[in-house]
């Protein structure tokens, strides 16, 4: 056997191995992604809640502004 052949489990490891690797970092960065994406709208309601909530304040706000104005 020439030593610089290589066996068909040589060749399988040498494709399998970085083909299962880029495989799981697929995985990985489409669940990552999709829990960073729903974080994102967590904060992005939290912030339109927020937002509605000092809305409501502005006009109770205004209401009594107009209420000492008489």
């Amino acid at each position: 056997m020439n030593p610089m052949m290589i066996t068909n489990a040589q060749f399988y490891f040498a494709l399998g191995v970085p083909l299962v690797g880029i495989l799981v970092n697929v995985v990985l960065f489409t669940t990552l992604s999709h829990r960073i994406g729903r974080l994102e709208d967590r904060v992005h309601a939290g912030h339109d809640l927020l937002i509605g909530k000092v809305g409501e304040i502005d006009v109770r706000l205004a209401r009594l502004e107009e209420r000492s104005a008489k």
